[in-house]
């Protein structure tokens, strides 16, 4: 097993709905701090249609940045920082039973060299999949890599696996296409 510590404390912070043409509906904010770093972190899980989480984190000193999911805080102890990113799902299952759950690894960002990692299976996409794997068997979800695009999901087994998982890539696609377009941000 790969985790050996608890996660942080999670905190709820609030919903926040949206009002783009998009299929995210609305978004969860969650907070918590590392007792190793002192660092806060703010954790979305953004509720689309179709039932699905798509779960992001940053550093919150990054927040204000168009590159905050790419930037590197360089402090360590990122495992238990993703293993508290994870400890969102059984929480949101409570309220949510049937939803489904996808990741996506972002291209890290080397602003010093001006370089961006390329957008098929990045470093933090292969960390999550490790991490999801071990940390959510295959009784409750599904999983589905995506090496290409990095991305991860999890299907709930409560739905029809295959039309759900159909019906998710195909939203997913039209709303956000442009997922991996950072070449403006170096």
């Amino acid at each position: 097993m790969i985790f050996q510590s608890n996660p942080y404390e999670l905190q709820y912070v609030m919903k926040e709905v949206e009002n783009d043409a998009s299929d995210h509906i609305y978004t969860h904010l969650f907070r918590f701090k590392s007792t190793h770093t002192t660092l806060n972190y703010l954790l979305r899980a953004e509720y689309h249609k179709c039932d699905v989480f798509g779960i992001k984190f940053y550093a919150k000193t990054h927040q204000k940045s168009n590159k905050k999911y790419s930037l590197l805080t360089n402090r360590g102890y990122a495992l238990r920082i993703l293993r508290t990113c994870a400890s969102v799902v059984p929480i949101l299952l409570k309220e949510y039973p049937t939803a489904s759950f996808g990741f996506i690894g972002s291209r890290l960002l080397d602003e010093l060299r001006q370089e961006i990692e390329a957008p098929e299976s990045t470093i933090r996409y292969r960390v999550y999949e490790k991490v999801v794997q071990d940390l959510f068997g295959s009784q409750t979800f599904a999983h589905y890599a995506y090496p290409k695009i990095s991305g991860y999901l999890l299907i709930n087994r409560r739905k029809d696996i295959e039309s759900t998982k159909q019906a998710i890539e195909r939203m997913f696609m039209q709303n956000y296409s442009e997922i991996h377009n950072y070449q403006d941000l170096i």
